[in-house]
């Protein structure tokens, strides 16, 4: 993978990464820098400038700090409009992943620049209580009996996954909810999250607290996004929750890919970059 740029911006302490790889139009995609690289396909330089760039939750720290329990979205907007206005964006798409998605829906609602497209990827509208009922519903109707079994035996190692290594937990957990969040449920994704940064704290309050409690209606309604679901994504509420809160948007268009789950990018790539070079060639 050739790097066009590679930088590290420090904001309050936390250092985040900034890669810069490809050609074309400018697309932001939060979350973890060497997370990402993994599963987003090389194909998609060639279509788009993909920037990539750490959220506080995977960045390193030059310093102790005690923000991991105050920080929050507005927090996360800011440092995505500093990493902009750094390199000089004025107009860009954003592609926010599974949890990415409150930031990237977030940070368009409420930043000065252009956005032209904003893809959420792997998402339902929030993580709530009822949200949650929504998803158990669809894997008790949908997930095979093979799959709940393994599901079952994978979650019965967390306990000790997290004992010998508590920070860690977020890493633990995602791996063990692997039958849920991948189409082959024996998927081991441990590999993907190698030499990633936990901040343990915040992503506890980010994933435990904001995005349960995140309300998209009070965020903007100018917004044009395009949802993009694996059918086989049991990790989430599916698809069609997302009608719920059609009127909260300026458009809102629903993608389900079949025989695919959490991250489609990495399960199918070529597909996946055909969507998304449709959707930004889309007046």
């Amino acid at each position: 993978m050739i790097i066009k740029t590679q930088m590290t911006i420090e904001r309050e302490g936390y250092l985040l990464q900034v890669e810069k790889h490809g050609k074309g139009p400018n697309l932001l995609i939060i979350g973890s820098v060497n997370y990402y690289k993994k599963v987003i396909p090389s194909l998609l330089h060639k279509y788009f400038t993909c920037i990539y760039l750490d959220h506080r939750g995977f960045a390193a720290k030059c310093s102790s700090s005690q923000l991991d329990k105050e920080i929050d979205l507005d927090i996360i907007s800011a440092d995505i409009e500093s990493i902009c206005n750094h390199h000089n964006i004025k107009k860009t798409s954003v592609l926010g992943h599974s949890g990415h998605a409150y930031m990237a829906i977030h940070f368009a609602g409420h930043t000065k620049i252009e956005v032209d497209k904003l893809i959420v990827v792997g998402a339902a509208p929030s993580l709530s209580s009822k949200m949650q009922e929504k998803q158990f519903a669809y894997w008790s109707k949908n997930a095979s009996e093979e799959r709940q079994r393994l599901l079952e035996n994978s979650m019965a190692m967390l306990e000790n996954d997290i004992a010998n290594e508590p920070e860690r937990k977020f890493v633990h957990i995602c791996r063990r909810l692997g039958p849920m969040r991948w189409a082959n449920p024996n998927f081991d994704e441990l590999g993907l999250w190698c030499g990633v940064e936990t901040n343990i704290v915040l992503l506890d309050r980010l994933w435990g607290e904001v995005f349960r409690d995140i309300d998209l209606t009070r965020i903007s309604s100018n917004l044009n996004v395009t949802v993009i679901n694996g059918e086989l994504d049991f990790s989430i509420a599916p698809l069609n929750t997302w009608l719920s809160i059609e009127f909260a948007f300026k458009s809102l268009e629903l993608i389900e890919l079949n025989g695919v789950s959490h991250t489609p990018m990495l399960e199918c790539p070529e597909k996946f970059v055909d969507m998304m070079v449709n959707i930004q060639g889309r007046c």
